[in-house]
């Protein structure tokens, strides 16, 4: 059974993402030395995936895909999103993201 995310991992998610959006902040006003990188977007995403919360872990994904700055998704990004959805109970959205990544390395 599925259990319930601690409060530390919700906190560490949370931070997690308040570093990511400080980080793109900078990175948008110029400051291109904090440039998020396929590291910082997977470690967001894993830590909202460890949370079972998958929609937090796709927004981050999704983000990653619309305007990444030229970041690109690699297997370990995929990966940690259908592990979200698998860990929570949603099989067939992260057979969506199994086929999206099929897709994009092919």
């Amino acid at each position: 059974w599925a259990q319930a995310a601690s409060p530390e991992s919700m906190l560490g998610a949370n931070r997690a993402q308040s570093l990511f959006e400080h980080m793109t902040m900078l990175y948008e006003a110029g400051n291109t030395r904090v440039r998020p990188d396929v590291y910082t977007y997977n470690s967001v995403i894993q830590a909202w995936g460890k949370c079972e919360k998958p929609d937090r872990a796709t927004a981050i994904f999704e983000l990653m895909l619309q305007n990444g700055a030229g970041v690109m998704p690699n297997r370990f990004t995929y990966s940690t999103v259908m592990s979200s959805f698998a860990k929570s109970g949603q099989p067939e959205r992260a057979q969506l993201i199994l086929d999206n990544m099929m897709a994009a390395f092919m």
